[in-house]
């Protein structure tokens, strides 16, 4: 949806933490979900996908570290032992 070379800055920032991966495609189709919440609030949503063992292990130092800001900071939304 959003040309590479025109970055976003989002204002909404969303890791969602799936079983396993998710396919690009999907991925691209989720994240063009989120246009019309653009349209109507004016809100950028950025979404992040990890698989949950990229969460419990993470295999960058920058994904280590949003890893601890998430434990720390993060609120979750909804879980699926809810």
């Amino acid at each position: 949806m959003w040309p590479a070379h025109m970055p976003m800055n989002s204002d909404i920032d969303l890791l969602v933490i799936t079983e396993s991966e998710v396919s690009s495609q999907t991925q691209e189709a989720l994240l063009n979900e989120t246009y019309p919440l653009y349209l109507e609030c004016g809100r950028q949503i950025s979404p992040q996908f990890w698989s949950a063992r990229k969460f419990d292990q993470p295999p960058t130092e920058k994904e280590k570290a949003l890893r601890q800001r998430v434990l720390g900071e993060g609120k979750i939304l909804l879980s699926r032992h809810e």
